[in-house]
């Protein structure tokens, strides 16, 4: 089941970005690419691992992680005006446990989120955008999956281009506390000034990069990235571990540098420290208990596909 869903999510990367020709005519909108995020390109599959950091409550229990982000969007025009994407996005945890105990007996654990990405973009002039995105989603151990595997994430953002290199971001998204739904605002801004070795793009409190370019084939960076995520755990008759909800919250901050290959394709490497990760547990009772780690670092590795390779930009 685990290795299946795997290869759903690789296959369903590489679908989209091979679908990704269908990309509306961006001379449609003159500035286009200021209402887009290239961060990660069309699709992507990234690598990172972290390594071992104790938490603060017990000194000596500590946990180390490898994680495998695997993403890609097709966006479909409708109209001149309309865009329908379709995509995925999905995470794949490994946890090492060091010394930890009471928890599965054992020494890791897998955790899952694989999510189809289902987006509504309406353009209103050269100026506005407006932006609806659903995303039914699986985030879970796969051990027995019930309703409460299920998420239903989403949101809505607008953009605004306020001047020919510049533009502002406004919005709200879905997020999942345990059991329960809240709004989170979300705003940011995109700078891209024309003919610039620098650029900069944020959308808090997701993340901010900033880019320096060195060379036409390479860009320095820096950014700060935060990631969260709530998992369905199931129960451990043979521990005593009930079942519960596992709520995961990781600030990254670091460098690097994005090389391109080749028109279209590009890596990336970079690594830094986690200055916050937090483990939030709370069972059908509700009775809840939480465990931050001591500061940590991480390295990791990106492959993307960008528009370049259907000579979109």
């Amino acid at each position: 089941m685990k290795r299946s869903l795997f290869l759903a999510a690789m296959a369903a990367m590489l679908m989209v970005s091979v679908q990704a020709e269908a990309w509306f005519d961006r001379n449609a909108h003159e500035r286009s690419d200021l209402f887009f995020p290239s961060r990660y390109e069309l699709a992507h599959v990234r690598y990172s691992y972290s390594g071992k950091a104790n938490f603060k409550e017990a000194p000596g229990e500590g946990v180390s992680y490898h994680m495998i982000d695997v993403g890609g969007i097709a966006p479909i025009p409708i109209t001149p005006n309309y865009v329908f994407s379709v995509g995925v996005k999905s995470y794949i945890y490994h946890f090492r446990l060091h010394d930890v105990t009471n928890y599965y007996s054992q020494d890791g654990g897998n955790t899952y989120f694989v999510g189809l990405w289902l987006g509504n973009t309406l353009f209103f002039g050269d100026d506005w955008m407006l932006d609806f995105t659903f995303m039914p989603s699986i985030s879970s151990d796969m051990k027995d999956i019930g309703l409460h595997d299920f998420q239903w994430l989403g949101g809505v953002i607008a953009s605004y281009i306020f001047s020919d290199s510049a533009s502002f971001f406004f919005g709200v998204y879905a997020s999942k506390e345990f059991w329960q739904y809240y709004p989170i605002p979300v705003i940011g801004f995109m700078v891209r000034p024309a003919g610039s070795f620098f650029d900069m793009e944020t959308l808090l409190p997701q993340y901010i990069r900033l880019n320096f370019e060195v060379a036409s084939f390479c860009k320095l960076f820096v950014q700060g990235e935060y990631f969260g995520f709530v998992w369905d755990m199931e129960e451990q008759t043979s521990t005593g571990v009930p079942d519960h909800m596992l709520k995961f919250a990781d600030v990254q901050v670091g460098a690097g540098a994005k090389f391109r290959v080749m028109p279209g394709f590009y890596i990336e490497a970079a690594g830094g420290v986690h200055p916050y990760r937090k483990y939030d547990f709370a069972d059908r009772t509700n009775q809840q208990f939480n465990s931050r780690q001591k500061f940590g670092w991480f390295a990791g590795a990106t492959f993307s596909v960008g528009p370049e390779l259907f000579g979109m930009k």
